[in-house]
């Protein structure tokens, strides 16, 4: 082959992998927050989103609902399921240009535990100086609860070391009252203010930590601060 022809074969070569790598779709995909063994809210709408190529239809099954949409410009979709009810473990399938199944998955309650490195604290660790807590782990797994950090998993011994000690705390006992699946999600930065966890309205409704903002002479609402902003700006 001569130099121009190999040239030539090689330009023919790139031209086509870039219209192949152009024109194949997007796969459809599905946030990580969804996966196997989730537990889904019960008795209120559930949204589910994902990606997908823009103008691209996209469907949600799960117990015996279908819902469809289309991915905006963007390439972003979401759906919002009708209220669920507590169930048998199902699977919930989206398809738009592939199909993506979730297995093993419940409807009950959704806990998040939020705040600091306390909240991040393994179960493991506190364990060893909690009697309690220690029969609590050494009788697992629990079926029907399931803990998310990365990803969902039945809380069997090994997941529930490496979990947070007190949203698991929280949440094997509340499963056992409710008597309903219940899902835990870990939300904890570790040296992270505590004040950042707490909305303007929690705050102002606890007495004691609008006594010590008025003592301290910074118990200005958000829109006063705004306003007193503004003012300053414009001089």
């Amino acid at each position: 082959m001569t130099k121009t022809a190999a040239t030539l074969t090689a330009a023919v070569v790139g031209i086509g992998s870039l219209i192949l790598s152009t024109s194949a779709p997007a796969e459809v995909t599905v946030n990580r927050i969804f996966s196997d063994h989730m537990v889904l809210q019960r008795e209120m709408p559930v949204p589910i989103w994902g990606t997908a190529d823009p103008g691209e239809k996209v469907s949600v099954s799960f117990q015996q609902q279908e819902k469809k949409t289309t991915a905006d410009p963007d390439g972003k979709w979401m759906v919002r399921l009708e209220p669920l009810q507590v169930g048998q473990p199902g699977k919930l399938t989206v398809r738009g240009s592939n199909s993506v199944s979730f297995d093993d998955v419940l409807v009950g309650e959704v806990w998040l535990g939020s705040g600091q490195s306390n909240m991040a604290g393994g179960t493991g660790g506190y364990a060893r100086g909690d009697e309690v807590l220690a029969g609590m782990v050494k009788a697992a797994p629990y079926p029907d609860l399931r803990l998310y950090r990365g990803g969902w998993k039945v809380a069997a011994v090994d997941d529930i070391n490496g979990f947070s000690a007190l949203l698991f705390s929280f949440g094997q006992p509340l499963q056992e009252e409710l008597e309903v699946p219940v899902g835990l999600i870990v939300g904890a930065v570790g040296g992270t203010p505590s004040g950042r966890w707490l909305s303007e309205e929690m705050f102002a409704a606890d007495p004691a930590c609008r006594e010590a903002l008025d003592k301290s002479g910074k118990g200005e609402s958000f829109a006063q601060r705004q306003a007193q902003y503004q003012q300053t700006l414009a001089k």
